[in-house]
């Protein structure tokens, strides 16, 4: 037993530790200095297993993939390892590592393995770590339970799931945000688009090339295990932003490829669906529709109420009256907002240039983009982001301006409501 425990982490290069003790040690490791994953691997027998899904969960779910613990990277290791006996001579490389990973839960513990492999010859580092993103998948749902509920709720098959991870992945980093310090550069973010029918492209920013190499693994395992299908999966670093990296993804399952509604469907609804400018904008009064030049070439009929008698005098660009404010970050331009359509958009209302009165100026709207390619066009539909009267009528609006299908009516009526009983 130590009596007297050291001070600094037993795992820090010899760089990084006090002079004194730097002499004699050989193979010191590193220390993550960005934002690393606290999660620990589930343990699901000691859940209830009916608990109810919640933010938490699913927040621990994409963690998995984008900042998966030591405890849980150590045990996909262990398991491959045993799982490919006759390689034990090949991987005895590893066993520099530290088996003790709680002195040091900062400890950059995968990229330590990372960067043994690529120093080994006879490993083809890409290979090794798809299959421990394998691992690490297959034993976190192994037991079913509250992980895997947490990853199936994103979506009925591999498209669905990876379209829906890049928005919620993108409303998770907000709120945490929003209630601790602003999001670190080096953060991993998704950014999905779909190619064509068959081929899902997925952008993927990290610092770390570890994880980068170890999702490839991970999502072959999702795929298999959650939709019962195949996916290829190829992967590109990008020359301009060593953070980025492309995967191209297409899935197979049972009964064929992995695609969107098929032709006949489309053909069929179009034959059937007809629907008039007028109704369309009265049905959804919170939507405008913008060209390749991002000049508003339709709009619902809240906006219209807002704005629409200054369209001759300051213009049609969008940029005049809206503010982008999420995603954060984006470019204003047309193929940069198509390329984000599977992320929510927070939009602010401006005042135009040269109008005096504008009570509509900082209301904050919350939808999403949607492509138009038989027109060439995105639409954005969406709804005021309010909570009170107070502030409905504040903007100049009033409550007949929202849709009786849009929930705002209920928050702000349930709102007022909670108000009156405090």
């Amino acid at each position: 037993m130590i009596d007297n425990p050291p001070s600094f982490c037993p795992f820090r290069r010899p760089s990084l530790l006090p002079p004194s003790t730097t002499s004699g040690i050989g193979g010191g490791k590193r220390i993550l200095t960005s934002r690393q994953s606290s999660i620990q691997i589930m343990n699901d027998e000691d859940d209830d297993e009916k608990s109810t899904l919640n933010l938490q969960h699913l927040n621990e779910a994409i963690l998995v993939l984008t900042s998966p613990s030591n405890e849980a990277i150590q045990q996909a290791l262990s398991s491959l390892i045993l799982r490919e006996k006759n390689n034990t001579a090949t991987y005895r490389c590893l066993d520099k590592l530290p088996k003790n990973l709680s002195l040091c839960p900062h400890y950059a513990y995968l990229e330590d393995v990372y960067e043994i492999i690529s120093l080994q010859k006879d490993i083809e580092v890409d290979t090794f770590f798809e299959r421990i993103g394998n691992e690490l998948i297959s034993n976190l749902l192994s037991t079913g339970g509250r992980l895997e509920r947490a990853f199936r709720c994103l979506g009925g098959d591999l498209r669905e799931f990876l379209t829906t991870l890049d928005g919620v992945h993108d409303v998770l980093k907000y709120q945490e945000n929003v209630t601790d310090e602003p999001a670190e550069p080096s953060e991993a973010a998704f950014i999905c688009t779909d190619c064509d029918d068959e081929i899902i492209q997925l952008d993927f920013m990290t610092d770390r090339p570890a994880i980068a190499a170890l999702l490839v693994g991970s999502l072959k395992a999702i795929a298999r295990i959650l939709y019962s299908t195949h996916a290829e999966i190829s992967v590109t670093q990008s020359n301009q932003d060593q953070r980025h990296f492309r995967f191209l993804i297409k899935g197979t399952t049972v009964t064929g490829t992995l695609c969107k509604q098929s032709s006949s469907e489309e053909k069929c609804i179009k034959s059937r669906l007809q629907m008039g400018v007028v109704t369309f904008c009265k049905a959804f009064p919170w939507h405008f529709v913008l060209d390749k030049k991002l000049e508003l070439v339709q709009l619902g009929s809240g906006f219209m109420r807002l704005f629409g008698r200054y369209l001759m005098k300051c213009g049609t660009s969008v940029a005049t009256y809206f503010e982008f404010r999420r995603p954060s970050s984006i470019t204003l331009a047309f193929k940069h907002i198509v390329k984000r359509t599977n992320t929510p958009f927070v939009l602010v209302v401006k005042k135009p240039h040269g109008v005096d009165h504008f009570p509509a100026q900082g209301l904050q709207l919350k939808g999403q983009m949607v492509s138009c390619p038989e027109s060439g066009c995105v639409m954005f539909i969406g709804s005021p982001f309010i909570d009170g009267l107070e502030g409905l009528t504040g903007s100049g609006l009033f409550i007949s301006d929202i849709p009786l299908h849009d929930a705002t009516r209920d928050v702000i009526l349930v709102g007022e409501q909670a108000r009156a009983q405090v």
